[in-house]
This record gives C-alpha cells, structure tokens and sequence, in this order.
C-alpha cells in the first residue's frame, strides 16, 4: 500500500514544497476525516480544500491542463458540497455584506 507521503514523493516535483507554503491533498483530508483528526466541522474541511484549489493555481502555470481539470473538479466538489448544505466561505464584510467562493 502506499502512503500519502511516499505518493507525494513520487508524483509532485521536488520544488513543490519549496513554492507551496502549506500542502495540501485529497488524500491527506480523507485521512483526517476516516481518523476523525483535525476537523471540528465543515468549515475546517473546506479551507483545506480551499488549499487544494490554491496551491494548484499557484504551483501551476496558467493554461496548463492540470488547471482545467481542477476546475471541473472544483465545480463539481462544490456543487455537492453546496447541495449538502455545508460551510461555503460566506463571511461578513465589514459593514455585514456577505461575500461567497466564486467557483470557476
């Protein structure tokens, strides 16, 4: 069985972590939830997620085929996500406008 660190190793290039600041995986999530670690709520899974999309379009370059394939991966995690009705980045502004996570 490989482990998600040993996975790391062979698939992301070796400047990954010297570009990424705080790495992030689906693997690494779903390790969290099956161990029930880290995660008090949805909302602390979904700014991991958060990473996933971020380091993604700051690893990559634009026009690179990873990117639209993590759009259509973000679409559609975020069309289940919302249907589910779980935490979906609204935050308060300053004078209590609501902003949400705009997914291309």
């Amino acid at each position: 069985m490989i482990t998600c660190v040993s996975c790391h190793n062979a698939v992301w290039n070796q400047d990954y972590f010297d570009i990424i600041n705080t790495p992030m995986d689906f693997g690494t999530i779903c390790n969290n939830l099956e161990k029930n670690e880290k995660y008090m709520n949805s909302e602390d899974v979904f700014k991991d997620v958060q990473y996933v999309w971020d380091n993604c379009y700051k690893y990559n370059n634009k026009g690179d085929y990873i990117l639209d394939l993590m759009r259509r991966v973000k679409k559609n995690f975020m069309k289940y996500w919302t249907a589910a009705g779980l935490y979906s980045e609204q935050s308060k502004g300053t004078k209590g406008e609501t902003s949400m996570c705009v997914c291309v």
